[in-house]
């Protein structure tokens, strides 16, 4: 997967997002039904292409711990603790 694929899924993901948000409304049992289905799993396969942000633009990661605040697919105590001190100086 490429750099400009890895950030164009993100985007999309955000997009299905809201989307569903707005279909089903936050507390229909069809709206956790897919969350289950789709949006976590996807969440997860994303997060973990490139789990040490290198390859991710600014707005990807914002984007996608914004979801993962939302839905909680992945522990906060964990998100981004792939990040190298070194990379970020």
């Amino acid at each position: 997967m490429t750099t400009a694929e890895l950030n164009r899924d993100v985007k999309r993901l955000a997009k299905k997002s809201i989307q569903y948000s707005k279909d089903y409304g936050k507390f229909d049992n069809a709206y956790n039904t897919r969350v289950e289905i789709e949006i976590k799993k996807e969440l997860d396969r994303l997060y973990y292409c490139d789990k040490d942000f290198k390859y991710m633009s600014k707005k990807s990661v914002l984007i996608l711990f914004r979801l993962n605040l939302s839905y909680r697919s992945i522990t906060l105590h964990n998100f981004g603790t792939y990040i190298e001190l070194k990379d970020l100086i």
